[in-house]
């Protein structure tokens, strides 16, 4: 079904969701090796996407020319079970597409904050993504874009030319006690040629539909800015 811009992908199932988002995210990859012979990927943590990415790397092509970055990243050390980095680390980094590179958000710094041009020089050359897999709490946040956190701002404004900026999210419940991040930003994430938001249960579904009907401005449910900053390279997959 195809809403306003984007592309809305109803599954019976969530594992029907998640190995059609590896079929996509497998073609993407080809189509960008194909055309550049190398490849960006940027990849969402959380126990959501963690099936699609064990199935796409299995993919059979030239992992060695593909980089893969994250959406986000909580401010903890890499051996932490909360680092998105860990986690794809574990999803992905066995078998075929341990040649891929991954690339860090993460410093020994204490903070984020005065972080932001180490890591944007990280990212900077990722941009022209292929593929961007996001997802959504249910509190209407992508990436780590939290409803009133500090640096939401700068984050989600399209005119700041940095791909990446620090969050302060304490106080917003979804951050839990990862408050720090760092995250892509708006003018990085508009840069992918095909994005998807994979999405689980009915609330998620009823708090993306309310976002999508929010002008950009409006910073209620931060998604909306990717929602309409992508427009129809968006596919949004479901399962109840």
């Amino acid at each position: 079904m195809t809403a306003g811009l984007f592309t809305w992908r109803a599954f019976d199932d969530r594992a029907a969701a998640c190995s059609a988002v590896a079929e996509a995210l497998d073609d993407a990859l080809r189509a960008g090796l194909d055309a550049k012979g190398k490849a960006s990927l940027m990849l969402s943590g959380g126990s959501t996407p963690g099936p699609a990415y064990t199935q796409l790397s299995r993919a059979a092509f030239d992992w060695s020319r593909v980089s893969i970055g994250l959406v986000d990243e909580r401010w903890v050390p890499l051996s932490d079970p909360r680092s998105n980095e860990l986690l794809v680390r574990k999803a992905m980094f066995d078998g075929a597409a341990s040649a891929a590179t991954l690339v860090s958000m993460k410093t020994f710094s204490e903070t984020p904050f005065g972080e932001t041009q180490t890591i944007a020089d990280r990212y900077t050359p990722l941009l022209d993504i292929d593929a961007i897999v996001l997802g959504m709490g249910p509190d209407g946040h992508t990436a780590s874009w939290f409803p009133d956190c500090l640096g939401l701002g700068r984050a989600v404004d399209p005119a700041n030319p940095s791909p990446v900026a620090p969050i302060d999210a304490t106080g917003a419940p979804v951050a839990g006690d990862t408050p720090l991040r760092m995250t892509l930003t708006a003018s990085a994430i508009a840069t992918s040629g095909m994005a998807i938001l994979l999405i689980f249960g009915d609330e998620k579904r009823d708090v993306f539909e309310r976002a999508a009907s929010h002008g950009r401005d409006d910073l209620s449910l931060p998604v909306t800015a990717a929602i309409l900053d992508l427009g129809e390279r968006l596919t949004v997959f479901w399962a109840p």
